[in-house]
């Protein structure tokens, strides 16, 4: 039960390595009740995504807000597939644009001159923005807050990042980035261990 101001993202698996159609994505929308479904999408490939999100268009309802996750290998590709789901009728559906974490590898600083760009360019009039996962460099996360402040449509960056590290009673201002383990979803925690 959503408790009042929660806001729902229901993910699609992809950087889990899970592939999930758009018709078991709105069943699972219909059991879970969130407030938007992020679309399929290939990490990695910009035109896979694009494809993906054309033939999930036909499946899109009102009563959902849908997240286009932009994917690509550089930032041409990144910005062809932003160009694409801004101006194609069939990406009306579209109301907000995740960013994936693994676009800092790329360049560090990619998220950080991405949003830059974004604001500049001001697509934050047509898309709410959500960043999907932290990056190693943790500094990323000051520099996108500070870009990000005061902003409507700039909302969040859902990571683990604090959780794990806290877990660790690690200060995220002093200590090195350290890489959650493979099982941090499946294991449970008690009081205790907080």
């Amino acid at each position: 039960m959503k408790r009042r101001g929660d806001y729902v993202i229901l993910d699609n698996g992809a950087a889990e390595d899970l592939v999930y159609g758009a018709k078991h994505l709105h069943t699972l929308a219909e059991q879970l009740e969130p407030d938007e479904i992020v679309i399929q999408d290939v990490m990695g490939s910009g035109n896979d995504t694009l494809a993906m999100a054309q033939g999930f268009a036909r499946y899109a309802q009102p009563d959902y807000r849908y997240m286009f996750v932009l994917q690509g290998t550089s930032m041409q590709e990144v910005l062809h597939s932003l160009r694409v789901v801004s101006n194609s009728t069939w990406a009306m559906y579209v109301t907000s644009i995740g960013i994936p974490r693994h676009l800092s590898t790329i360049d560090k600083y990619f998220r950080v001159n991405f949003l830059e760009f974004l604001l500049t360019e001001q697509f934050d009039k047509q898309f709410d923005f959500h960043f999907l996962g932290a990056h190693s460099w943790m500094k990323e996360i000051v520099l996108l807050a500070e870009l990000a402040e005061g902003r409507v449509g700039i909302r969040g960056l859902d990571t683990s990042l604090p959780i794990y590290m806290g877990l660790l009673g690690l200060d995220l201002t002093k200590n090195r980035y350290v890489t959650r383990p493979q099982d941090f979803f499946d294991t449970t925690y008690t009081r205790e261990m907080i």
